[in-house]
């Protein structure tokens, strides 16, 4: 097996242990159910739950129906590994994120499809939707104190697996069907032009230590790199990139026939597949780690706290009730 095949290898590993892990927890709620000292759901994982009940917990002191401690936990890791390792979440760990990577390539594979039905100039004008995403999801969601995207949230319908399909869930299921299908025709649909962690990490990838480092010298100008990235960076427009797409997949360093030319660096300290790899699980197993150790880390059950539900006439409090 040729070395850059290995080092794609490596990472499709690693996304599919990821997946495995959250589709269990998916599953395994489905089954259990929620509740105190139960099952957790997949929210309970979600680094964006976190930021969706960042008001609710500042002013309240509650959280927001379904998420708890281990979302502020993952949210805290995921900072992290975006300043110092760019957004090796979404390039590695985000199971959504490598469910759209997967479907685009078996649009290659099997129905022939290699070019973007998305003309390049729209495509450049639509990676801004996932800005106005943000804020159409933040800004109900706190003035409501409820997750208002839940219902409308691709990933949520996914990880329930056809249950309540034809309830609340119902606009998720369609949307998981339009994203579904156009991944086969462009790669990394949802992540480029609608995830809202994604549009929020991108921005941490200016100021992070990471980056994507090109030698003019060396370089032979053939852009196999640039046909590689599975999220459209050019990587012919500066010798250091660092753009707010890019998710340190590594795939054009991999694809790179010129030795030494171009590099993934975290300051001065380069990276392999295999040492990203690495890296990147233990720093975000290290703070779960940690986090367990202090007693802080919970997914499940009541959060010490009662969850909140809604604000005004229509609010409740949720205590040692069951988790849909």
């Amino acid at each position: 097996m040729k070395k850059k095949d290995t080092s794609s290898l490596i990472r499709y590993v690693v996304q599919a242990g990821f997946f495995a892990f959250i589709a269990f927890v998916a599953i395994r709620h489905q089954i259990v159910r929620g509740g105190p000292g139960r099952s957790a759901t997949v929210h309970a994982y979600c680094p964006f739950g976190a930021i969706e009940s960042l008001y609710t917990r500042i002013v309240h002191g509650e959280f927001l129906w379904k998420i708890q401690y281990s979302s502020f936990v993952l949210l805290a890791a995921v900072i992290v590994i975006s300043l110092i390792m760019g957004k090796g979440f979404c390039g590695w760990i985000c199971p959504f994120g490598s469910l759209m990577e997967w479907l685009r390539l078996l649009g290659k594979k099997t129905l022939g499809i290699k070019k973007s039905f998305i003309p390049d100039s729209v495509e450049k004008k639509m990676r801004y939707l996932k800005y106005g995403v943000i804020f159409l999801i933040l800004v109900p969601t706190y003035y409501t104190g409820r997750m208002v995207f839940e219902d409308y949230d691709p990933f949520v319908a996914f990880f329930h697996f056809g249950r309540n399909m034809s309830g609340d869930l119902m606009p998720a299921y369609i949307i998981l069907a339009v994203v579904l299908v156009a991944s086969l025709f462009s790669s990394r649909f949802w992540c480029r032009y609608f995830c809202p962690l994604g549009a929020l990490l991108g921005l941490l990838n200016k100021i992070s230590l990471f980056s994507i480092r090109r030698d003019s010298k060396t370089c032979k100008e053939c852009w196999t790199c640039s046909k590689k990235c599975p999220v459209g960076v050019m990587l012919d427009e500066d010798n250091v990139i660092k753009s707010v797409e890019c998710t340190a997949c590594l795939e054009c360093v991999n694809a790179c026939t010129h030795v030494g030319t171009l590099k993934a660096k975290s300051w001065k300290f380069t990276h392999s597949s295999l040492r990203y790899a690495i890296c990147l699980i233990a720093t975000l197993f290290i703070i779960i780690g940690v986090t367990k150790a202090i007693g802080i880390w919970q997914s499940t059950g009541s959060s010490g706290e009662r969850e909140y539900r809604g604000y005004g006439r229509g609010a409740y409090h949720i205590e040692e009730k069951e988790s849909n």
